[in-house]
């Protein structure tokens, strides 16, 4: 695998502002990823809020807890990895979707931040994880296989 540096002067280009968000994005997945997921942002203190409808409220134990709360309005969960603000989406079980604004990725520390979260989240999931333009994932700027741990 490249290194993190030669990687940031590969894929900066892709990664460039141009009004539009990235995706970290996970296909295949089931509710245990998503239950995984939240249960590491409760258990590794990941500093986080959770709106339904756009108010603040209490993050629910469960993806099935979140999806019944989809009716009251749209879900979203922001969080913060090192620098790094990202959004997760509760669009649908089979697709993990977390968003970023390319502009926060301004420099390495940050890149590497974003890198860290794919590789916790593949490894936690057991899932290759994308890079990819804003809601497409076919069109993937960098994909992180399963580590070999995580296998």
């Amino acid at each position: 695998m490249l290194e993190l540096s030669e990687l940031w002067t590969r894929l900066r280009p892709r990664i460039l502002p141009d009004g539009t968000l990235r995706d970290v994005h996970i296909g295949g997945a089931s509710e245990a990823d998503w239950n995984a997921f939240l249960n590491w942002v409760r258990d590794e203190n990941v500093p986080h809020s959770f709106q339904c409808g756009w108010a603040p409220a209490p993050l629910p134990d469960s993806f099935s807890e979140i999806a019944s709360l989809q009716d009251d309005g749209a879900t979203m969960l922001n969080f913060q990895i090192g620098k790094l603000s990202l959004n997760a989406h509760f669009f649908c079980e089979d697709e993990m979707e977390f968003d970023f604004d390319p502009r926060d990725v301004k420099d390495i520390d940050r890149f590497s931040d974003l890198m860290a979260f794919m590789a916790q989240i593949g490894q936690l999931v057991s899932k290759p994880v994308k890079l990819t333009e804003e809601s497409a994932p076919d069109l993937v700027i960098f994909e992180l296989p399963v580590s070999v741990e995580a296998a």
